[in-house]
């Protein structure tokens, strides 16, 4: 897990080991220029999701007229 959400702060993990609880640093706030950017991130390195998903799909249109960023495949069989 690279980090937790604790109110309304994003936290990242430091020296974690099994033996202790990890510490925590406040992430600093960044922005990106365009969503894109972001996506890429997502399908060079889809773990900062999910150790778990499998992304499937990118800008798929869906039956209701929208798109979704990123469909991806959890281990249970369902859509996420």
């Amino acid at each position: 897990m690279l980090g937790a959400a604790t109110g309304s702060l994003l936290y990242a993990y430091q020296n974690c080991s099994m033996e202790s609880r990890p510490a925590t640093v406040p992430l600093t706030e960044s922005a990106l220029s365009k969503e894109e950017l972001l996506e890429d991130m997502i399908v060079k390195a889809p773990r900062l999701l999910s150790d778990e998903w499998m992304l499937i799909a990118r800008q798929e249109d869906t039956c209701y007229g929208g798109r979704i960023d990123s469909l991806a495949l959890a281990p249970d069989g369902l859509l996420s």
